[in-house]
């Protein structure tokens, strides 16, 4: 452990030899027995038994939706549609790919084993369109979904309608996606489509070591746990009012709460966007209340010179908008409320 003080010099300590370093990776592919076992029931899933694979930041998940494609590769499969809110988010599922099936290829948007079988990722809004014409889904066919806490529930709906086999992962804690909003939204959907779903939590980290406090500081540190508080009951007067940064750094709940309905609305948040939220001087938020309980957040930005006051940032509020920020509880505010 090192001491740094700001205003002297980083003095760092001697390290001791130590353990010789083992490979990053156990052979097999998994590096923990959580993982190991998500592989175990991606590769064996049955029809109409989709999995769910729900984990914290850093335990390996989608890392697994790799190793089970390439598992499934060898054993023949042909064709394995993979999709998500970005293709950044697979990264680490094509580059286990790359490392366990080394003759294949990365030709985007897939990954060409060398016996034939693909890897294809179809951006949600794509594979959609090809469900609805018939090119997707069907008999045979399987679709691994990952960050599915931040795709809507009406597209993985669908998915669930057209695909036999098909697994959804997502994010819990983290800037990826809120654990609550998905538990809301789709866990009653695939109680009702297919009561015999399954679910696989991943435990174990692959970053971390167990129960490393470090990962608790860095989590609380960044909002990592941050989640969009319950929703008041409709009949609740509505409080309306302006924030600064500096306000919210002494009301770590009211952060707390704002910040989780920011990240249900917005996928890949960075530790940048909240510095922004605390740091900009330009920067204002207005959030609406009940009961004591945050129910939707604005961000605005002074634009400079403008009689108008403050502007909108409208692609944020669309966002919002989107992420069901407002809890379904849109009513018409007084315009001096507003004011």
């Amino acid at each position: 452990m090192a001491h740094w003080h700001g205003d002297a010099p980083l003095r760092l300590p001697a390290l001791s030899a130590g353990v010789a370093p083992t490979a990053s990776t156990p052979p097999g592919g998994c590096a923990t027995p959580d993982q190991a076992e998500a592989v175990r029931g991606l590769v064996g899933l049955k029809r109409r038994r989709p999995l769910v694979i729900t984990a914290d930041r850093g335990r390996g998940k989608t890392a697994a939706l790799g190793i089970a494609c390439a598992r499934l590769l060898e054993a023949g499969e042909r064709e394995i549609l993979v999709t998500a809110p970005r293709l950044e988010s697979l990264a680490a599922l094509f580059e286990r790919l790359a490392v366990l099936r080394p003759e294949g290829a990365w030709q985007p948007p897939c990954f060409v084993d060398a016996g034939g079988g693909r890897v294809v990722f179809v951006a949600p809004d794509a594979l959609t369109a090809r469900v609805e014409c018939g090119e997707a889904g069907g008999a045979g066919t399987r679709l691994l979904v990952d960050e599915a806490a931040a795709i809507p529930a009406a597209l993985l709906g669908q998915w669930l309608a057209a695909f036999p086999r098909i697994a959804f992962a997502t994010t819990v804690h983290g800037y990826e996606g809120s654990g609550r909003g998905f538990a809301l939204r789709f866990r009653d959907r695939l109680a009702r489509q297919a009561p015999d779903w399954r679910e696989l939590h991943l435990d174990t980290p692959v970053r971390w070591a167990p129960g490393d406090p470090l990962e608790r500081l860095v989590a609380r540190l960044l909002l990592l746990d941050a989640e969009p508080p319950p929703a008041a009951d409709a009949a609740e007067p509505l409080a309306c009012r302006q924030w600064r940064g500096a306000e919210l750094v002494r009301e770590e709940a009211t952060l707390q709460a704002l910040f989780g309905l920011l990240v249900q609305a917005h996928y890949r948040t960075t530790p940048g966007d909240l510095c922004r939220l605390l740091d900009a001087p330009d920067l204002s938020l207005t959030t609406l209340s009940a009961a004591g309980q945050v129910q939707g957040v604005m961000a605005c930005s002074d634009e400079g010179a403008s009689t108008a006051g403050w502007r909108i940032r409208w692609p944020a509020v669309s966002a919002a908008c989107r992420g069901t920020c407002w809890r379904s509880r849109w009513r018409p505010m007084p315009a001096a409320a507003m004011r």
